[in-house]
């Protein structure tokens, strides 16, 4: 049964019609080689003069030229159904990673909440179980406000208000919310380029899409550092520029996905063989809402299990400093 089906297959139908084409065109020209040559032979033996042989070249041609766009259509079309395919493999995916990030909270909500109803519990007990059933919803409300981040950004809506804004304050909100939500499970340590005026770092911006940038960042680099390992960021000045680095020790990034990564819905094979939960939404969102600041983000890594740094680039308000 996995034989003949193969034989079905897209891809095998195509090469299969190819090689039909090929043989086709092959044995069309031999013919018309062959019966040309007798027909030639044929009016020479009869004494018939004819002006016509240009006229029998301009037809081969043509039969040619046809026969070549016949192919090249077939190709596209297979190239059509490839990207269909693609893309509706993508949407399996994107579905099965969605539903899981969705019922995992889920879970663990119904779970707190069964446990705070069926028993007595201390004071404390009851507080921390509310506490992680906050937690929870927050990672709710960040996987939804990601999707229709996601959504608005593909369709090209920019609903942002921008103002001039302190670059500093709004990742130390972000920070210090990553170093609260693992406790003493990683290593933090955060290095700004000499004292400098605040002023330094003001750019124009809306604050609750870098909030965002930078809970997605620090959030990849929480997800992939296992628990004793260091999460290091540095911020400095360059020119016009306020440069911005997150440094983690985890699994790394293999050359050929440092692009990749920032793709809606892309997930490297290092990261799928860590088991990290993720709808691979957050970079995406990130690249795009940095393009829109008129920034750059970009990721560089030594390799696998080498650790990776996520840098990001703004541009100063002129005259900042």
């Amino acid at each position: 049964m996995k034989k003949l089906r193969a034989l079905f297959h897209p891809i095998a139908i195509f090469v299969s019609a190819q090689i039909s084409w090929g043989l086709f065109m092959f044995v069309w020209i031999r013919w018309y080689i062959l019966r040309s040559e007798e027909i030639e032979s044929l009016m020479k033996s009869m004494s018939v003069t004819t002006q016509s042989s240009p006229v029998s070249t301009v037809i081969l041609i043509q039969g040619c030229v046809l026969m070549g766009l016949i192919l090249i259509s077939m190709y596209l079309m297979f190239l059509a159904f490839r990207r269909q395919s693609t893309l509706n493999k993508l949407q399996r995916n994107i579905l099965d990673s969605v539903t899981h990030e969705l019922k995992t909270p889920l879970a663990s909500l119904r779970l707190h909440t069964e446990t705070l109803l069926m028993r007595s519990l201390s004071e404390e007990d009851r507080n921390r179980f509310l506490r992680k059933s906050i937690h929870e919803i927050e990672r709710l409300q960040k996987l939804i406000d990601g999707i229709l981040v996601s959504a608005r950004l593909d369709s090209g809506i920019s609903d942002s208000e921008k103002s001039d804004i302190e670059i500093l304050p709004v990742f130390d909100l972000s920070w210090n919310r990553a170093r609260d939500r693992v406790g003493g499970k990683r290593i933090f340590a955060m290095f700004v380029e000499k004292s400098s005026p605040q002023a330094q770092f003001r750019m124009n911006g809306n604050q609750q899409q870098l909030e965002m940038v930078f809970d997605n960042i620090l959030d990849n680099a929480l997800k992939y550092t296992q628990e004793g390992g260091q999460i290091s960021v540095e911020v400095k000045i360059s020119n016009d520029k306020f440069l911005l680095g997150v440094t983690d020790n985890g699994c790394g990034i293999e050359k050929k996905d440092s692009e990749k990564i920032f793709d809606k819905f892309f997930r490297a094979k290092s990261q799928r063989r860590h088991h990290v939960s993720g709808s691979g939404l957050g970079l995406f969102v990130c690249r795009t809402v940095v393009k829109n600041h008129g920034g750059r983000i970009y990721a560089t890594s030594p390799g696998l299990n080498k650790g990776a740094t996520f840098h990001v680039e703004f541009k100063r308000t002129p005259g900042s400093g």
